[in-house]
């Protein structure tokens, strides 16, 4: 006998900034799944209902906010072993009002910086870890020489620009390590 589908559920959170690098989450109840876990705030979406009007309701019935405007950020698709669940997370671009537990739910402002330090549900840490990595990407040709790659790195903001090496190795015996980049995008000329 085959074993029951799962069920399976849309949710929107709301990845909401404070204009000071700090970021608004919410501990979810004990009796909830997943609880006592932090979350991005958000819930279930109606059938049919827009997501951008979903994380406004969301966030007035939770936090009490208003005038909620936000765009994509991040989608996530997850099976729990009791549940399969997709998040559309949301950058919130604006709102009025204080963010405050409306449900009795634990809301703080927490630094990017420190959610690493957070004990989230599996579908949420993607997020919590991508809102960690620097907002742009240099990727260097793979055939830009060794010299090239380094003076590159040293020309870099490392407050804005993360590196990826793709194909990139150093000399055999292993390369020397790479300088800490300051600032200004890789010359592929």
């Amino acid at each position: 006998m085959p074993a029951a589908p799962l069920p399976e559920i849309v949710v929107v959170a709301g990845i909401i900034p404070d204009g000071d690098d700090r970021l608004c989450l919410s501990r979810r109840p004990e009796h909830k799944h997943q609880g006592g876990l932090w979350e991005f705030p958000g819930g279930k979406v109606e059938p049919g209902e827009p997501l951008d009007r979903a994380l406004a309701r969301e966030l007035h019935e939770e936090l009490g906010l208003e005038e909620v405007r936000s765009r994509p950020f991040l989608t996530v698709r997850h099976r729990y072993p009791d549940l399969h669940v997709t998040l559309h997370f949301r950058e919130v671009t604006a709102f009025t009002g204080e963010p405050h537990g409306r449900e009795g739910q634990p809301v703080e402002w927490v630094p990017r910086s420190g959610l690493s330090a957070r004990a989230f549900p599996a579908a949420n840490r993607p997020v919590a870890v991508a809102l960690q990595l620097p907002p742009e990407w240099v990727i260097p040709p793979e055939t830009l020489d060794e010299a090239r790659v380094i003076a590159g790195l040293s020309r870099l903001d490392p407050a804005r620009q993360g590196v990826y090496l793709r194909g990139w190795s150093g000399p055999p015996g292993g390369a020397p390590p790479l300088p800490r980049p300051r600032a200004a995008f890789l010359d592929s000329r």
